[in-house]
């Protein structure tokens, strides 16, 4: 559901993962990386509460522009996609920061935009999404550009 900014640089150098607690010694534990994508594992313990945390002030937004242009404004044929460099996990309440260490961006596929972007999940200031509820969905949270 995230994904490596740079596809090129990833393809070659799949990011390794910092963790602001060393009780996640285990990134594969919740998550599969697979050509630069970051998916739920579906091998996830669900007996555990765990949700994944973005604040959404740490979200930034990047245009792609589909075609050359001399204007300075974002047209309605460009795509804006957004992006975290970081993300929290709880595991049955207690909050630990996930970060590549090289902090790469991280962008949000379309299908998680749509999924988690709804009231359910999403407040004025966090979207907080049960993992286990994620298995049942597209799983994947972001991707390579």
């Amino acid at each position: 559901m995230l994904s490596a900014k740079h596809v090129l640089d990833a393809k070659l150098k799949i990011p390794t993962w910092t963790y602001a607690d060393i009780k996640i010694n285990n990134f594969s534990q919740y998550f599969e990386i697979d050509n630069g994508s970051i998916s739920v594992n579906y091998d996830l313990d669900t007996s555990k509460d765990v949700n994944l945390i973005i604040d959404l002030d740490d979200i930034d937004t990047e245009v792609v522009l589909k075609f050359d242009s001399d204007e300075p404004e974002v047209s309605e044929d460009d795509e804006v996609r957004e992006f975290v460099t970081m993300f929290k996990l709880s595991i049955d309440g207690e909050e630990h920061v996930l970060h590549s260490d090289d902090c790469d961006q991280l962008f949000f596929t379309p299908e998680f935009v749509k999924y988690a972007y709804t009231n359910k999940y999403k407040d004025d200031n966090s979207i907080v999404v049960p993992l286990k509820n994620m298995l049942s969905a597209n799983n994947e949270i972001c991707n390579s550009i």
